[in-house]
């Protein structure tokens, strides 16, 4: 149900934390393999950039596919 003075609806309203957790999780076990177990990072920010490419190659891809 949306939020009170907001016309949009919240996908994680009445999920308990453990819920969300288990929703997340073949993310994050997509993420370790194929970004955070291929190296290692020197900085922080090497990381950080890779986890932003290998988002934006996996997801934006498929949703950008997925209007044609």
């Amino acid at each position: 149900k949306p939020w009170p003075g907001t016309s949009w609806w919240d996908p994680w309203a009445g999920l308990l934390p453990a819920q969300i957790t288990q929703r997340w999780s073949p993310f994050f076990s997509l993420l370790q393999n194929n970004v955070l177990n291929r190296c290692v990072w020197a900085t922080r920010q090497q990381l950080r950039t890779a986890i932003i490419t290998w988002n934006e190659r996996t997801y934006h891809r498929r949703r950008k596919q997925s209007r044609l």
